[in-house]
This record gives C-alpha cells, structure tokens and sequence, in this order.
C-alpha cells in the first residue's frame, strides 16, 4: 500500500496538524444493493484540512409534483397491484380520470382516501409521504427518503523543492489512476470497464467534525501556476498546484 503526504513531513500520527486521510479501497464480490464490502486499503493520501474548513449537507428527498401527474402515477402503480399475484388491497378504480368516487371497499382502501392529501394509511404503506397545502390544492409535496451527499474539498499545495513538486504529482496521478476505470473487454459496439475503487475519508483528529461512508470520486480538477503562473528556476516545475475534489 502506498502512503503519500504532502507537506512530505505531516503524517497520520502529527497532533498539531489537521489532516485529511483519503484511502482507496476495491468493491469486492459479495457488494450488493444492500450492503457494501470493502476489500484492502490500496493507497492512502493525506492532506491538511483547507483552512476555510470542511462542511457537509444532509439532503432529504422532498419534491413538488403536479397533483394530476402524481395521481396519474398512482393509478398505475395501483393497476399493477391488482395484477399481481397473491393477496392485494382491493381499491377503487380512479384511473378513468374525473373526480373519484369517494367509496371504499371493506377493509381495502377507497379512491378518496388516496387522492385527500394522501394519508399516512395509505401511503406509508407504499413507502411514499405526501402532503398538499389548503392553498395549493393542485400540487403535492412527496418524500422518496434520504439522498448521497456531495462532499467537494479544495487543496493549494505549494511545493518548495523538486521532492515536494515530485510528490504533488504522484498524489494526482494516485486520485486519477486509481478512479479510473480498468478496461476489461471490448467489441466493435461497446467496452467493457471493471468498477473503479471508492475512497474512505477520515479527519485526523476527529472530534466534534461529521463522518463520511465510503465514497466515489466523481470529478478531479488539477490546476498549475497558481493565480499567476509562475514555476521554479530549477527545474521549471510550477510554485503552486490547486486539487479540487469532488465526491459522492
């Protein structure tokens, strides 16, 4: 496993630095929908917090839908509930349009209990929450659960001599390589890539700050020369090289 720092000095161990450990991992076989295994730490990578901080957001998923869009929507979901096989909730049929009926079948669920702002009765049976405003009768507020965070982090790294420029590259070249794909097979209509590697990212120290579950790195920027270009006599490298990092 290989190990970078930059500054070349701080380590994991340092009390007196805050710092970013960024450790790639490989999904393994057993990863599914339901649960994620990691295998070996492949590289770490640590970095000084930026000193504007770090931040996070927890994002919920609530969004305004057209009450005619989401009844349409129903209607469907509803009409392939009674063609399943096994026991089903019978339900009035409001999939003709026009106002529904208002009645209920015995111990099934009644057209109106759907449509009148969606009660919990009903739709948290579906694992679906929605609700409509006295004011906005034509349009519903639905939640479809918690969303993946976005995390971005930026670095200005500044190196002071050709071992500290020689390690900025190698810490690009690790996040590039190392989120990139491997081609595994490839026809005249379509390639086949292997699963990049997804990064667990831990604060050193951690106290009072958020946790990250593993994750994938969508986007690297790498800029040189800094707000204006400038590199060192020997050797030419550039003065300063910004990393921005985008996760999800």
């Amino acid at each position: 496993m290989a190990s970078l720092n930059f500054p070349r000095d701080y380590t994991g161990g340092d009390s007196d630095q805050p710092l970013i450990r960024f450790t790639s991992r490989k999904m393994t076989s057993g990863t599914n929908i339901l649960a994620l295994e990691l295998g070996p730490a492949l590289d770490s990578i640590y970095l000084p917090i930026p000193p504007e901080g770090v931040s996070t957001s927890y994002k919920q998923g609530w969004d305004e839908q057209e009450l005619n869009a989401l009844q349409a929507g129903m209607s469907s979901f509803l009409s392939k509930v009674r063609g399943a096989s096994g026991p089903v909730i019978p339900v009035d049929d409001f999939s003709s349009g026009g106002t529904p009926s208002g009645t209920e079948t015995t111990g099934g669920v009644g057209a109106d209990e759907v449509m009148a702002g969606f009660g919990a009765s009903v739709l948290n049976k579906l694992g679906v929450a929605a609700f409509t405003h006295k004011s906005a009768q034509q349009s519903v507020v639905s939640y479809s659960g918690p969303q993946y965070r976005d995390h971005t982090f930026a670095f200005q790294l500044r190196p002071k001599n050709s071992q500290d420029s020689w390690m900025i590259d190698q810490i690009v070249n690790t996040f590039l390589l190392t989120s990139s794909p491997n081609l595994v097979g490839k026809n005249e209509i379509m390639r086949l890539y292997e699963v990049p590697a997804v990064w667990e990212i831990d604060f050193l120290p951690n106290k009072g700050l958020f946790s990250l579950a593993a994750a994938a790195l969508t986007s690297l920027d790498v800029k040189y020369g800094g707000e204006k270009f400038a590199t060192f006599k020997d050797g030419g490298r550039p003065t300063q090289v910004d990393i921005s990092l985008a996760f999800k």
